[in-house]
């Protein structure tokens, strides 16, 4: 028989694969700091460098490396700014994307319960420029989002997400509330490719933690 599936979006604490990982992530960025930061820091501070963008790639995705701890006890994000990318082509889209005939969807905190997933959506939209479309709480269903994403030129998305290890594409973005009661009604990877149309879209953030 299969093993009983956990909740997939409350907290792995009883989890034996993921209880321990706070406790021995010190351990696992150390040599971190020993071969990249020790030596990179001293770099960067000898020539006024305040902001850090980092490429991750492959298994280094999966590491908080603004957290490793210098040889002073300071943290690296206590010394720089530190800015994560998916890829240095991101850094060709110019700054001045946002024009008038811009359409951005916004989708934050669908299951209403995370204070800074609100707060992030509402300085975004003070700041975003152009036709803006809002699908927060109640307002962010799967239907409503496919539709809204149609003709959107920036999609920002941030909440909770559900990996699922057996089957991947079953992977979502959970929206309404984050209940396995109502995983029909999140988002899917399997649904992004296949009911997903951003043909005008050049940008795309999710922010969600599984």
């Amino acid at each position: 028989s299969r093993p009983h599936k956990q909740d997939p979006v409350k907290s792995r604490s009883e989890g034996a694969n993921f209880n321990n990982w706070e406790r021995h992530l010190p351990r696992i960025l150390k040599p971190l700091q020993a071969s990249v930061w020790n030596r990179l820091t001293s770099f960067l501070q000898t020539r006024n460098i305040k902001r850090i963008l980092l490429v991750p790639t492959r298994s280094l995705q999966m590491l908080p490396l603004h957290a490793c701890q210098l040889a002073d006890g300071r943290y690296v994000s206590d010394c720089f700014e530190v800015v994560y990318l998916p890829g240095l082509a991101t850094l060709r889209i110019p700054p001045s994307i946002a024009t008038k005939n811009q359409k951005t969807l916004l989708v934050y905190n669908p299951t209403q319960d995370l204070v800074f997933s609100e707060l992030e959506g509402r300085m975004l939209q003070k700041q975003i420029n152009g036709r803006l479309t809002c699908l927060c709480g109640d307002e962010a269903t799967k239907s409503r989002l496919l539709r809204a994403a149609t003709d959107c030129s920036c999609w920002h998305f941030s909440g909770h997400a559900h990996f699922d290890a057996e089957d991947p594409l079953n992977s979502a973005l959970v929206l309404r509330l984050a209940n396995p009661t109502f995983q029909p009604n999140w988002l899917t990877l399997r649904e992004i490719f296949c009911r997903l149309r951003m043909s005008r879209a050049p940008v795309v953030i999710v922010n969600g933690c599984a």
